[in-house]
């Protein structure tokens, strides 16, 4: 979710709800076992890691991803 600050006149990131994940284009099944979301650059960054089980043709491998979206003083997310 997005805020504007009125002090700095900018838009400012202020709370992750839920974070979920799917597979797509690989065979198998993907469990999200976790996420966990940081605000960094003064409101203007989350860093978001996803961990999980990917389980395809019966071999099982634990996978971690990280995501990062920036926010930029308009409200743009990129």
């Amino acid at each position: 979710m997005l805020q504007n600050n009125k002090k700095l006149e900018e838009q400012l990131f202020i709370v992750v709800n839920d974070v979920t994940s799917q597979k797509a284009g690989v065979p198998g099944k993907w469990d999200q076992t976790s996420y966990k979301a940081s605000l960094v650059d003064g409101g203007q960054k989350y860093i978001i890691r996803i961990e999980g089980v990917l389980t395809s043709l019966g071999v099982s491998f634990e996978k971690v991803f990280t995501i990062e979206f920036n926010c930029n003083e308009y409200g743009k997310i990129y």
